[in-house]
């Protein structure tokens, strides 16, 4: 796709053939729009085709024209019953149709929210941005927004009904409690458990450490566990994959976010450090987590209790680490386009690398003459 997109380019590494398309998408100039149809265009032509029955390509289209002529982007189950059988379609021909769409992206559609369907996905995005925005524009001036982008703490009632939610609320179909559901259902939000009134964690709207803070934290990041990074298939992980990450992990009972008196020890959009409750260990263990755009990186520390011997205390390591990298890599398969979240470790060197197997040996992603031997930090993840 490359030379198609030579002036749009902006990040582009060689290694790994990926590039970056910069895009506003929340107030696209013309730039934007063309590039985004250009980009379309290009990968349509070059992507393989998928088959789409007409009737299901109608029924589509009919429901969205709906949509477009109530002016909301929510529609009712029952209509797209009632559209369908104009087109001689049966109920269970209707279902199977609005579940494809789903898979193409152009409906939304899932069992936790049964009797409505979304015609555009993206609005529902661009809302949350809108949330996230406001947050980060209010919370110099006003003590409960400073509270929410520092703890990214939120309840309904922050919701506002706003002329940029009205596509969501207008039509009296869905309100602020199934919205708060569907984001829960895609991975944006969590419940916080234990408070007397509900409230919700979205990581997105906490704020952002610069990359020489991360790595400080790396370096007191200090565990019997050898740092892994965790990396897709065929691409870096995309926008949000951190916070949808760390959302699925807190909405389990065997998580929640650390803390040192009362704050936490590390909270934020890019970086984060939880602790997960085991049997399989005496104390407990931190995870951070960090976001280094083309990676997720792990750390893995056990607390020590006092009288623990160093054969247990290595044996802790072995049990919990491929919990962790279990848990972590199932909770990052949402991004199914690139393919298998693969787990390795940085190589020592200054290029910056990974490692990697070649011809039985690991070596130096960026270098094959900077070989790796696994120590015994390395070890415990065991299947890596």
């Amino acid at each position: 796709l490359l030379p198609e997109f030579k002036k749009y380019l902006i990040v582009y590494d060689k290694n790994s053939n990926d590039a970056i398309f910069p895009i506003n998408s929340l107030c696209p100039e013309e730039e934007d729009l063309v590039m985004v149809d250009d980009v379309k265009k290009e990968i349509s032509r070059k992507y393989k085709t998928v088959s789409v029955k007409l009737t299901d390509l109608f029924l589509g289209l009919e429901i969205k024209a709906f949509a477009e002529e109530k002016c909301h982007i929510v529609v009712r189950k029952v209509d797209c019953l009632e559209i369908g059988e104009s087109l001689g379609l049966l109920p269970h021909e209707v279902d199977e149709a609005i579940q494809f769409l789903t898979t193409c992206k152009l409906l939304y559609y899932n069992d936790s929210l049964p009797d409505v369907v979304f015609c555009d996905l993206q609005s529902v995005l661009s809302s949350i941005t809108h949330f996230v925005k406001k947050v980060h524009e209010l919370h110099h001036h006003d003590p409960e927004w400073t509270a929410l982008s520092t703890y990214g703490q939120f309840s309904e009632d922050m919701i506002d009904y706003s002329q940029a939610n009205s596509i969501l609320f207008g039509d009296g179909l869905f309100d602020k409690h199934r919205y708060v559901e569907l984001l829960e259902n895609l991975g944006v939000i969590s419940v916080i458990k234990a408070t007397p009134h509900k409230k919700y964690f979205m990581p997105s709207l906490l704020k952002e450490v610069s990359l020489s803070q991360l790595e400080d934290v790396k370096r007191n990041c200090i565990g019997h566990a050898q740092p892994i990074v965790l990396f897709y298939e065929k691409g870096w992980p995309t926008s949000g994959t951190f916070c949808t990450l760390v959302a699925r992990l807190l909405s389990r009972d065997d998580w929640k976010v650390t803390e040192k008196d009362s704050t936490p020890v590390h909270l934020f959009s890019n970086c984060i450090q939880l602790t997960l409750q085991d049997h399989d260990i005496t104390g407990s263990c931190q995870v951070t987590i960090l976001d280094c755009v083309q990676y997720i990186e792990l750390h893995v520390y056990i607390n020590r209790i006092m009288g623990v011997s160093d054969e247990d205390y290595h044996k802790m390591y072995r049990n919990i680490c491929p919990k962790v990298l279990s848990m972590i890599q199932h909770n990052m398969t949402n991004d199914t386009a690139n393919g298998e979240v693969h787990a390795t470790f940085m190589c020592p060197c200054s290029k910056p690398g990974i490692v990697v197997m070649r011809n039985g040996t690991f070596k130096c992603s960026r270098d094959d003459t900077i070989t790796f031997s696994l120590s015994d930090r390395c070890k415990v993840w065991q299947d890596i």
